[in-house]
């Protein structure tokens, strides 16, 4: 998926596989990530920080923890 500049401010993102995603200068402030899957998504690195402080559960679909696939 290519999301650059897109904007995922306070979107629920819970559960989703968003893998592969290119999503440079997009904004994810706000947004509910528990049990994503951003496994090989790439991320401003600032961006990234931040997720990685609101990462938290399993994606069903995967089994991959949100934690583990934003590398933090």
């Amino acid at each position: 998926t290519l999301a650059d500049r897109a904007n995922f401010q306070n979107t629920d993102l819970r559960n989703a596989v968003l893998t592969n995603m290119v999503a440079m200068g997009s904004s994810f402030a706000g947004a509910e990530i528990e049990g994503a899957d951003f496994s090989f998504a790439v991320l401003d690195s600032d961006d990234q920080k931040r997720l990685c402080q609101d990462a938290d559960g399993i994606n069903p679909s995967t089994g991959i923890a949100t934690l583990d696939s934003l590398e933090c």
